[in-house]
C-alpha cells in the first residue's frame, strides 16, 4: 500500500510492477494537462484521460483492474490510496488483503483499459511466431505475473525461477517475429526522445536567460 502513497507524494505519474515489460513507449496522445501535480504534455510522465486514475490491465471480460500498470495525477493517487486502505479495513477477517483484491473490490472508481497482455497468453510452450503477433497488437506491455507463470506453458527445462530469462527471451522473440510492431515502437521512442531533448534545450535557454537577468541586476546595483 505504501507505493500508492509514494506515487501521490512524488506528484503522480505512471507506476508498473517489476514484472511488467513495455512493448511500446508512451505516445504523444498520452499527454495530460499540467494540473494538480501532473507533468508537462509530451514528456515521459504524460498521462491519458487528463490524469484521471487509469488501470491498464483487466481481468478478462470484466472492468476489474489488475494493478500492474497504472497512471494518474497526484490527487488521483491520493484518492485511490485512501479508497484501497478503507477497503482493507472492511475486510478485517482476511489474513491477506492486498491492493490487488482491493482494486477488484472498488471497481468503478477508476477508468480501465485492456492494454496489457497477460503472460499466460504468450507462454504457449513453443517459440513465438508471426501468426501470434495479433496477441500483442496495440498493447502497451506484457505482464509476467506469478500467476501467469503457473498457468502458462513453459518450455522444457524452464521453471518459475527462470522468469527473468523467460521474459527477456520473449521480448527478443517478439522483436524478431513482429518487426512491424517493434519498428512502430522504435519510431515512437525516437519521436518522444526528440521532444524531450527539445524541451530540455528550451529549459536550458530559459535558465541562461534568468541567470543573465540576475547578473545584469547585480551590475546595475
Amino acid at each position: 500500500y505504501y507505493r500508492w502513497l509514494a506515487m501521490a507524494m512524488a506528484g503522480g505519474g505512471w507506476m508498473s510492477d517489476y514484472d511488467t515489460f513495455p512493448l511500446t513507449p508512451l505516445q504523444a496522445a498520452d499527454s495530460a494537462p499540467e494540473k494538480e501535480g501532473g507533468h508537462r504534455p509530451g514528456d515521459q510522465h504524460s498521462m491519458p484521460n487528463g490524469g484521471d486514475f487509469t488501470v491498464y490491465s483487466v481481468l478478462p471480460g470484466s472492468k476489474k483492474g489488475v494493478p500492474c500498470l497504472m497512471s494518474g495525477r497526484a490527487g488521483e493517487w491520493t484518492r485511490m490510496a485512501l479508497n484501497i486502505l478503507e477497503d482493507g479495513l472492511n475486510h478485517p477477517q482476511e489474513k491477506m488483503w492486498t491492493d490487488f483484491f482491493a482494486l477488484m473490490d472498488i471497481s468503478g472508481t477508476y477508468a480501465t483499459r485492456d492494454d496489457v497482455v497477460d503472460g499466460e497468453q504468450v507462454l504457449t510452450g513453443k517459440a513465438w511466431d508471426e501468426k501470434d503477433c495479433h496477441i500483442t497488437q496495440g498493447k502497451r506491455a506484457v505482464h509476467f505475473s506469478h500467476s501467469s507463470m503457473s498457468s502458462g506453458v513453459l518450455r522444457k527445462g524452464e521453471t518459475m525461477n527462470d522468469r527473468p530469462k523467460i521474459a527477456k527471451s520473449f521480448l527478443q522473440l517478439w522483436r524478431d517475429r513482429c518487426p512491424k510492431q517493434a519498428q512502430e515502437a522504435d519510431e515512437a521512442a525516437k519521436t518522444i526522445l526528440g521532444k524531450e531533448q527539445a524541451l530540455s534545450r528550451r529549459q536550458a535557454r530559459k535558465r541562461r536567460a534568468r541567470m543573465a537577468k540576475r547578473e545584469e541586476a547585480k551590475e546595475q546595483k
